[in-house]
């Protein structure tokens, strides 16, 4: 049995020890743990101030290189796109902003907006599948030259392209609009009616994908958002193709857009990522010379891209009087 004796002798020596501590913490030591930890504080103090300057420099050269980027794209772009008439196809969630810098764009480069259609939920949704394949069907007797084994995302790109790029008093571009924007479920809304025959036409994705830092939800709550998102990236990229055999179209979209890449892989038209940069704004319009040109241009910085920046192309007359 350890002696009490043992025990007032420990307690003691804490007791002891304590009072050394804030004796020494109150007296001798006071003055140099104060000193240290004040010189720490500056020290991050002017870390931090450091940092700020940095950041604010590397802000401005930032913002300094995307305007000579700008100014030399447009420089690049001027006259491109001189009397071609541009129709937009717009999917759900794309970017209002990044869509009127690419229309202000197109026409510094001489080129007009001639009308612009906004795709529904209801064009990608797997409830209305049965619908649309409906819809699909009735369409066929208004276009041309539709494969027999055409799918129902390609048919109705199809009918979305032939309804830019027909003339607007014909009763079959008509009659393709009036199907794709009636019913319960429209397929699309006109945004700006069309105004005269588009000779080309853009797919417009959405500018970013979508949020997954959600921690909140749940595996299968993940796995339903991949099932959709997957399901998106298969109709839009046959309606893309269904749209680049009507005539000269090109696809734009985010930096890291499943969608965009999965549209980019088909092979079909022009694509064009980073949509929401100065450098996409460009390479849209050199994307869409280079389509009225014949030929097919992956720009970009991300998976598939076949250039940084696109090529000068200036379209033949002919092309602008189809």
């Amino acid at each position: 049995m350890v002696d009490f004796r043992y025990h007032l002798v420990s307690l003691v020596s804490v007791f002891l020890a304590l009072a050394v501590g804030i004796i020494l913490g109150a007296g001798p030591l006071q003055g140099s743990l104060g000193n240290e930890l004040s010189g720490q504080l500056d020290s991050l103090r002017a870390s931090r101030d450091d940092m700020r300057t940095q950041l604010d420099t590397a802000n401005a050269q930032l913002d300094a290189a995307n305007t000579a980027v700008l100014a030399a794209g447009e420089q690049l772009t001027a006259g491109t796109l001189k009397g071609q008439r541009i129709g937009f196809a717009v999917t759900p969630d794309a970017s209002d902003e990044d869509i009127q810098k690419v229309q202000q764009e197109i026409t510094k480069a001489g080129g007009s907006v001639s009308g612009v259609v906004s795709l529904t939920e209801a064009f990608s949704d797997a409830a209305t599948s049965s619908y649309r394949s409906t819809i699909a069907d009735s369409l066929t007797q208004y276009l041309t030259d539709v494969p027999d084994n055409a799918s129902t995302e390609e048919t109705l790109g199809r009918a979305v392209a032939t309804a830019l790029r027909g003339d607007p008093s014909d009763s079959n571009v008509s009659a393709i609009l009036t199907t794709l924007s009636s019913g319960d479920n429209p397929l699309i809304q006109t945004a700006a009616t069309p105004k005269a025959a588009a000779t080309a036409v853009v797919l417009v994705t959405p500018s970013l994908p979508a949020d997954t830092s959600d921690t909140s939800t749940t595996p299968s709550a993940d796995a339903s958002a991949a099932a959709l998102e997957s399901a998106n990236a298969t109709t839009y990229r046959a309606a893309f193709a269904g749209m680049s055999a009507v005539g000269p179209s090109v696809a734009i979209g985010g930096g890291d857009d499943d969608l965009l890449a999965a549209i980019r892989g088909e092979g079909s038209g022009s694509t064009v990522d980073s949509l929401g940069t100065d450098t996409a704004t460009i390479n849209t319009v050199l994307a869409l010379g280079a389509e009225l040109s014949g030929k097919h241009e992956a720009l970009g910085s991300e998976k598939g891209a076949d250039a940084a920046i696109g090529t000068r192309y200036t379209p033949s007359a002919e092309s602008s009087s189809k």
